[in-house]
């Protein structure tokens, strides 16, 4: 996950994979997830 020119957010497959393992592995939610990604890129 990548924040580029013009604030426009890319994700990657990966990035995908992620949520999917904090929900299974962790029981977060999308959201959740999507945010502590965010927070990582900063």
């Amino acid at each position: 996950m990548k924040v580029v020119e013009g604030s426009m957010l890319v994700l990657s497959d990966e990035d995908i994979s992620a949520f999917y393992c904090y929900r299974d592995r962790d029981g977060w939610d999308y959201r959740d997830s999507f945010q502590f990604q965010l927070r990582l890129q900063k």
